[in-house]
């Protein structure tokens, strides 16, 4: 019998069995607290509250069932998409959810083992639109469009468009820009991966790639490719062809490969890219096609060097052949042509060609005019490395750079300024090196945009005055490797008001004053030459102790960088470096130097920031070698290269760099890997990071030295502090005796040496008992008994010493009162006066101490003097009661009257 439809579930009737015991139970309760209230009456009730864990699943259990409800309430007339194992995840075409439902996947707990067997099926519920054919459009003849194309349509079984190829096509006849997107299947693979090309009127061609566009193509696996430059580079394979590359490629670097023929299909694969950069380098390109590049039509840069098979002609025709309108860069370098392709530069004139190379051919002859007339907005022009041998002058009024060196060429004035007017007015930088230039002087003079001049490696034999001064703009100038013929330097040879760097370099000239058969004058020789921040004169032979390099460069305080390599210094010279205040670099590499003094060659340089001294003779550094204050702004020091002992002279060298690189990591170049011992033979060629021996192993003499200095403080330490300790002991004994001292080189009178007292006592007492003292013993001796007291805070004489105010009022005391107690004991000035009473007590016969306890005193924490006293003295004990305090007083005047 079929089950139907109201008929509850199991787990649903667990569920509502659940609740309804609960609710059961909340009713016996609510029953129970009704019988309570009548018991207890008006008094307030105890809260009983439900818990919070058995609350929210009730609450869940309740949302849970009013969701389940709803479900069962709403038949979906739609068909069903997602059909699961458990209905209550199914989903129906337009089935919409509330914001307020939790939504729940039909994923969901599928990491728990219970859901074994779960699952879920997407159903297919109508056709796909990409496959969809449009009724009203039934052929691609019923579109615009060329009938040449439709025959190649047919011969891929493509006759009639879709829905979306339709729709499409449409909007791109009427001129609109579209974005096209479409489903597809897997049968529809092939078709999708076809570009469908349909020219629009007669012109324009549209390309539609169905879905598998040229962006899934990946790199090929012998290249690589570059997403942020968009550059690829494949070279040295046997690959045949150039395969497809991503479409964000505008850049391919193809040398080294094997492309004996170049046709138009041999770029099929990449003709739709925006290639801008094409360099077919050394390719064994034999043939080349006429039409071979005419669909690379973003062409800007083209390279086809080092292809010498390649047929003339056929270059000839290939490169008028090219449809990229942006060509401005062309390279045919080594191609081993004997004569300049003037054909070409006819050819090339229907492009803008800023940029020409041309080196590494064997043609003799360089035609400039001819240049000038097809090729006029010539910037750049490379003609290096060739067999040239006469210029024929020409008009370039835009050439910027020319490379013509390693030639043959010997330039006269002419060659720049052959009609009356400049050739190359904007020329700035010319490079002649390795030519038969042998003269300079009146060669350069209306290159007034010059900036870079490169005149290496000429047979020059002199350097006349304001050689270069005719340059308004030259600011590099470089004259390296000129030769042994060179004999003379004028003065003032490079003077420039406009030079920042010269490089005299290479040229093993001898600047000593003794030499013979060469000239120049070593205080002129780089003088005028005022915003000069950069020289170079490696490789020269220099006297330091005849002061030529010292009058040549001294004086250019502007230098920023000073390079002097290979010149066999020994050391590094004096007084030469210090007025240079804007130096930043010193290049001493490759010299003989061993040692110098930092003060005097570093210690006024602040501004340097680059030090480099690697491949000397350098063994030892020591704490001399560089000042502190030079090491301030230095950012790199080079030291490699130099034979270390790596022995304790170097103990300091290896803590100073440890030291530095904490602070600047990088600070030394090239260490630790060249930065080797080379003594002792044992440690030959070990890192001199691995070499860091300790204080004690270096210095032992040291060390017990250190050592017995430390036994000979400790003693006097110990006897310092035992001395210190005796005297502080002893030290009213000190004072005493001290005291005198001072009496006998003063001639103070005896303690009893009269019978006339200016007073009747001197009262010994500490400030605490002050009191007592004002307020009871003065009132009963002084005020009652007319007796005269000497009291320290009353009787001192200002401005006189203590010692002597307590020595004379003692001296003119009849008597010595002690007003013993434990502050006087402890007070330093009461102690000291207690010493006088003790010698005043033993020189007189008439009972001169009377000592009053003012407190109970034990005599075991009696000074040992004050002890000594209280035993050979009767003492007068204070008391607080007044029958005691009536006998006290007695006493204490009977002594003082001396009855």
């Amino acid at each position: 019998m079929p089950l139907q439809p109201n008929i509850k579930t199991t787990t649903d009737m667990i569920t509502q069995a659940n609740m309804a015991y609960s609710s059961r139970r909340l009713q016996k309760i609510l029953i129970l607290l009704k019988q309570y209230s009548t018991l207890v009456g008006d008094r307030e009730l105890p809260r009983i509250t439900v818990p919070q864990k058995m609350m929210l699943n009730l609450e869940k259990q309740k949302l849970k069932k009013e969701i389940e409800n709803k479900k069962k309430k709403i038949k979906f007339k739609s068909p069903l998409i997602i059909s699961c194992k458990r209905s209550q995840y199914n989903h129906h075409k337009g089935q919409t959810y509330s914001e307020f439902d939790p939504k729940v996947l039909v994923s969901h707990a599928w990491k728990n083992t219970k859901s074994a067997g779960d699952y879920f099926t997407i159903n297919s519920y109508g056709k796909n639109p990409a496959l969809l054919r449009d009724e009203e459009i039934q052929h691609f003849t019923d579109f615009d469009i060329n009938p040449e194309f439709l025959p190649v349509l047919e011969s891929m079984n493509i006759t009639s468009p879709t829905v979306i190829q339709s729709k499409s096509i449409a909007k791109v006849l009427e001129g609109e820009n579209i974005q096209i997107a479409a489903e597809t299947d897997i049968k529809t693979t092939t078709m999708t991966t076809i570009k469908i090309i349909i020219p629009v009127y007669l012109f324009g061609v549209i390309s539609l790639t169905m879905l598998h566009t040229a962006s899934s193509i990946e790199c090929p696996q012998f290249c690589t490719c570059n997403v942020t430059t968009g550059e690829a580079k494949c070279q040295n394979t046997l690959y045949s062809g150039i395969p497809a590359f991503p479409n964000y490629i505008t850049s391919l670097t193809y040398t080294g490969m094997n492309l004996p023929e170049v046709k138009k299909k041999t770029f099929n694969l990449i003709k739709d890219l925006d290639l801008q950069v094409l360099i077919l380098r050394h390719n064994r390109i034999q043939n080349i096609t006429d039409n071979a590049l005419s669909e690379l039509i973003h062409l800007r840069h083209l390279d086809l060097s080092g292809n010498g098979q390649m047929n003339f002609t056929q270059l000839d025709a290939c490169l008028m052949d090219i449809k990229s309108p942006n060509i401005t860069i062309l390279k045919l370098n080594s191609f081993g042509w004997d004569n300049e392709p003037i054909s070409i530069y006819e050819t090339i004139s229907k492009y803008k060609i800023t940029e020409l190379s041309m080196s590494r051919n064997n043609f003799k002859l360089l035609n400039m005019s001819a240049l000038g007339q097809y090729v006029p907005n010539l910037k750049y022009l490379n003609v290096a490395y060739n067999n040239i041998q006469e210029i024929i002058p020409g008009l370039l009024n835009k050439l910027m750079i020319w490379r013509i060196h390693h030639n043959y060429v010997d330039v006269d004035y002419t060659l720049f300024n052959s009609t009356g007017t400049c050739n190359f007015p904007s020329l700035k930088v010319l490079n002649l090196t390795s030519n038969f230039v042998n003269h300079f002087e009146n060669r350069f003079s209306c290159l007034d945009e010059l900036e870079v001049l490169v005149l290496d490696r000429n047979p020059v034999k002199q350097i006349l005055e304001d050689t270069f001064a005719d340059l308004p703009s030259l600011q590099v100038l470089h004259l390296n490797h000129l030769g042994d013929r060179l004999y003379n330097i004028e003065a003032f040879p490079f003077r420039s008001k406009s030079l920042k760097e010269l490089s005299f370099a290479r040229n093993h000239f001898s600047f000593f004053k003794s030499a013979r058969y060469l000239y120049f004058n070593s205080t002129e020789i780089f003088s005028g030459i005022p915003k000069l921040e950069a020289i170079d004169l490696s490789d020269n032979y220099f006297n330091l102790t005849d002061g030529v390099l010292h009058e040549m460069i001294s004086h250019l305080t502007n230098l920023k960088r000073i390079t002097i390599k290979s010149c066999k210094f020994e050391t590094i010279p004096t007084d030469i470096f210090s007025k240079m205040k804007r130096l930043e670099v010193l290049n001493l590499t490759k010299n003989h130097i061993g040692q110098w003094n930092g003060a005097e060659v570093f210690g006024s340089i602040s501004s340097l920031k680059t030090l480099r001294l690697d491949f000397n003779y350098i063994n030892v550094f020591n704490d001399t070698s560089f000042p502190e204050s030079f090491m301030a702004n230095l950012k790199s020091i080079d030291l490699a290269g130099n034979p270390f002992f790596c022995s304790c002279k170097n103990l300091w060298f290896r803590k100073w760099i440890h030291s530095w690189r904490l602070k600047r990591p990088n600070i030394f170049k090239g260490y630790p890997a060249n930065y080797l011992c080379i003594n002792p033979p044992e440690l030959h060629n070990t890192e001199l990071k691995d070499y860091f021996p300790s204080d004690h192993e270096c210095y032992p003499e040291k060390m017990n030295a250190a050592l017995q200095s430390f036994i000979v403080l400790s003693l006097i330490g110990i006897f310092s502090v035992i001395l210190v300790s005796l005297i502080y002991k002893g030290r009213w004994h000190i004072r005493y005796w001290i005291y005198l001292q001072r009496v006998k080189q003063k001639g103070y009178i005896s303690l009893n040496s009269g019978d006339s007292s200016l007073y009747s006592g001197f009262v010994v007492y500490s400030d605490e008992d002050r009191h007592w003292v004002f307020s009871k013993f003065l009132k009963i001796v002084e005020e009652e008994n007319d007796q005269t007291l000497c009291i320290h805070h009353r009787d001192f004489e200002v401005g006189k010493l203590i010692v002597d105010n307590i020595a004379d009022c003692i001296a003119q005391s009849r008597k010595i009162i002690l007003v013993l107690s434990r502050t006087m004991m402890t007070s330093d000035w009461c102690l000291f006066e207690t010493r006088l009473a003790q010698r005043k007590f033993l020189n007189d016969d008439n009972g001169s101490l009377i000592i009053i306890m003012l407190e109970n005193i034990q005599k075991k924490d009696m000074p040992h003097a004050l002890r000594d006293l209280v035993d050979l003295t009767t003492y007068i004990t204070w008391a607080e009661e007044p029958e005691l305090q009536e006998r006290f007083w007695k006493n204490v005047l009977r002594c003082i009257k001396n009855e």
